[in-house]
């Protein structure tokens, strides 16, 4: 089996979110939805679908810098400059607010159209 038809793991677990963040990019501030988090990096539901190629994640108390190693339509995956600490992804799990179901329901509706192949451009945020 070639190594790229192999199943391969994340070398660190993801924290699954869904709480409102912000990405300060050269471009500008606009708000996210962090739906994961892991020691490295991130992956994130951005409010406007125009380019973003790096910059500052804040959520709850933290922030880290990163690079934009992904993207699909408003959604993208950034990969941090340096590993937060386990610390940090405790506390975010501890300070996490609980979603409202109008929350849970956009952010299902998002999830299921970035699983299907839509760009999600056409939600509005």
């Amino acid at each position: 089996m070639s190594i790229a038809n192999q199943h391969v793991r994340r070398l660190h677990p993801r924290l699954r979110l869904g709480i409102d963040a912000t990405f300060q990019g050269f471009d500008g501030l606009q708000s996210v939805i962090l739906y994961d988090l892991s020691a490295t990096g991130a992956k994130v539901l951005l409010e406007h679908a125009r380019h973003v190629s790096k910059g500052i994640l804040a959520w709850l108390d933290y922030e880290a810098f990163g690079d934009i190693s992904w993207r699909k339509g408003r959604w993208c995956g950034i990969h941090f400059d340096e590993a937060i600490s386990n610390e940090w992804l405790l506390g975010t799990r501890a300070l996490s607010p609980t979603l409202d179901q109008a929350a849970k329901a956009k952010l299902l509706s998002e999830a299921e159209s970035f699983v299907t192949g839509k760009t999600g451009t056409e939600h509005g945020m």
